[in-house]
């Protein structure tokens, strides 16, 4: 399917939780839609859990709320159970990055990881970086990961 075309069912195609806000609320697939899906999987990885789960304890920290996501979908024929973080009742006003509010990932990730999959989150999908960015982020990541770890490797044998 090209960039500017739309699937022409009136039921949802693919996985709610996954589908980023322009293919819920208009069914628009785009290279930008699917860098979304990825940055949910990347936010997902780096916080061991699924993203309801991320979104529930985002939105209990943030006002005392239930542990269950609060949004809507705007997708007729949508199950409740695949309610999509950011839409309807959730927050989609997003960071100063264009991320939604509950694209928080753990203190513990380094900030490079941090700024892509936020950036992967944008709510705008020409904000979005491209396939080819995200895997030149990520294997400057690794690259930086194995350097620190043999690094720490030598250190480690020296001292024996």
């Amino acid at each position: 399917m090209g960039e500017n075309q739309t699937h022409a069912s009136n039921r949802f195609q693919g996985t709610p939780g996954y589908a980023a806000p322009e293919v819920r609320s208009r069914g628009r697939l785009s290279l930008a839609a699917d860098v979304w899906s990825f940055g949910v999987l990347l936010l997902e990885l780096c916080h061991g859990m699924r993203y309801k789960r991320i979104v529930a304890l985002q939105q209990a920290e943030a006002g005392g709320v239930s542990e269950a996501p609060a949004a809507t979908s705007h997708v007729a024929g949508a199950h409740a159970g695949d309610r999509e973080p950011g839409v309807g009742g959730a927050s989609t006003s997003g960071g100063t990055d264009g991320a939604p509010p509950w694209a928080v990932l753990p203190p513990s990730c380094p900030p490079q990881l941090t700024a892509l999959v936020r950036s992967c989150l944008s709510l705008s999908p020409a904000a979005r970086p491209t396939f080819d960015q995200i895997v030149a982020q990520l294997a400057a990541l690794l690259g930086e990961s194995r350097a620190c770890g043999s690094t720490a490797d030598a250190a480690a044998a020296s001292s024996r």
